[in-house]
């Protein structure tokens, strides 16, 4: 192994709940989001969900009583295309 032979790690996509700095898992049955300051834990059912958009940047999810918006900073339009899809395929197993 060289000098110059080095791992290079992988760049970790920041992730934004509501303009905050945060993360989430997608479940077999929910999606759990997670903002860490102020540190919040809100699940959100599948079958809760009434609508989904999807932007450039981000992806907005609404149920009956709330709101979310799942963004990233810069060179995510990967992340936001596979996000989108792995949520509506879910909630179209729901309904």
């Amino acid at each position: 192994m060289g000098l110059f032979n080095r791992n290079k790690k992988e760049k970790k996509i920041k992730v934004f709940i509501n303009k905050k700095p945060g993360d989430f898992q997608i479940e077999d049955n929910y999606i759990k989001l997670t903002t860490k300051l102020p540190k919040l834990e809100n699940i959100m059912f599948y079958k809760d969900i009434i609508d989904i958009k999807k932007g450039p940047k981000c992806v907005r999810i609404a149920s009956k009583t709330e709101k979310y918006t799942i963004s990233c900073v810069s060179d995510c339009k990967d992340f936001i295309d596979e996000t989108y899809i792995q949520i509506l395929g879910k909630v179209n197993d729901f309904k």
